[in-house]
């Protein structure tokens, strides 16, 4: 369910209940301009997750919760639904097999439009985050070549790269990939279900 103007201002007087001198205001016109800037940062992300985030915050914030807080938890909640690093490894892992083995007719020119077409839908198959990690189809095909000893290096440092790179792009996501990313049927009934 897509968040409206009104639930910022449900937000913040949420907080203001929870919070003594929470954003004090004696014309409303501070109130205003921070519901106006809040919506403007968090339209993004749906309702659910966005009161969710706020409930999240208030519960553990001993001080009055920021914009910043909400998003970091915002941001906490969406890496909790993705899939664990574990599981990204393993989608890479599954994929390089046939990612070699349409490589190996990359010099033949006759097989050209085939092998970058199936290279294509290789790498546009792969999880978005995955993309983080190998950001060009090139970088895919020079992983697929790697084996024994490399390939524990390269586990190793895929577990350690990919929480800051996670988060960044957790940072940056807009609207569409964050539906995307949470399935927009499916989030509605994970969250009904978790509430029953």
């Amino acid at each position: 369910m897509e968040l409206k103007k009104n639930d910022i201002v449900k937000i913040i007087t949420l907080i203001k209940v929870n919070y003594d001198n929470a954003y004090p205001d004696s014309d409303g016109e501070s109130t205003k301009t921070l519901a106006e800037f809040w919506f403007k940062c968090l339209s993004k992300y749906p309702r659910e997750i966005v009161f969710e985030a706020v409930e999240s915050t208030i519960k553990h914030c001993q001080f009055t919760p920021r914009l910043a807080d909400i998003i970091g938890e915002i941001n906490k909640i969406l890496i909790s639904r993705a899939p664990s690093l574990d599981c990204l490894w393993e989608e890479l892992n599954s994929a390089l097999p046939k990612v070699f083995e349409v490589s190996r007719y990359l010099s033949y020119e006759q097989y050209a439009k085939w092998t970058d077409s199936e290279l294509n839908k290789l790498y546009e198959a792969l999880n978005p985050e995955l993309k983080l990690f190998v950001p060009t189809r090139s970088s895919l095909i020079r992983l697929s070549e790697i084996s024994g000893e490399q390939m524990q290096y390269e586990r190793a440092r895929f577990f350690k790269a990919m929480p800051e790179l996670r988060k960044t792009y957790y940072d940056n996501l807009g609207q569409e990939q964050i539906s995307t990313l949470l399935g927009a049927g499916d989030i509605v009934k994970r969250l009904s279900d978790k509430n029953q």
